[in-house]
């Protein structure tokens, strides 16, 4: 599951000096398997150097994207200024095509953000959101997978 950002979202030289400190931290986040994990290693990285600018935020919330997008066969998700995008490599297994799509237009018709699906030449479903603002489009990626949770109960 690649996660595609059109900001900063990284662990800065100028909050975590030490390369070998970024490296660790790399390391621990992209082991991280749940949003518990994640957030016990953000609270370690505030207890050791302090409060986030916003790349660091930026780079935490998109690992927190990457870990609520895991259960579900997502390849893609790419965060811009005008859109955010969730490429499905196929429909998730549990509910058959038309209960799926049925589900998807409930939840997601009711949410301010306007969407679409299309497939793609490789055949993948897309899930495309329109967002005012690359901010905007972060914060709906960040809330995605609760959504997405409610589609797979029915």
């Amino acid at each position: 599951l690649s996660v595609v950002f059109a900001g900063d979202a990284y662990l800065g030289s100028d909050y975590m000096p030490l390369v070998q400190d970024r490296l660790a931290f790399y390391q621990k986040i992209s082991s991280a398997t749940s949003k518990k994990a994640l957030f016990e290693i953000k609270e370690e990285a505030v207890d050791r150097f302090g409060g986030f600018s916003n790349k660091e935020e930026n780079f935490f919330i998109l690992s927190e994207v990457q870990c609520g997008l895991y259960p579900y066969p997502f390849t893609r998700c790419v965060i811009d200024s005008s859109s955010t995008v969730f490429a499905l490599s196929s429909l998730p297994s549990g509910l058959g095509d038309g209960l799926f799509f049925q589900n998807v237009e409930r939840v997601f018709s009711s949410q301010p953000i306007p969407y679409k699906i299309s497939t793609t030449q490789r055949g993948f479903l897309e899930m495309s959101f329109s967002t005012k603002t690359l901010s905007g489009g972060l914060l709906f990626a960040r809330k995605f997978d609760r959504l997405f949770s409610r589609v797979m109960s029915g």
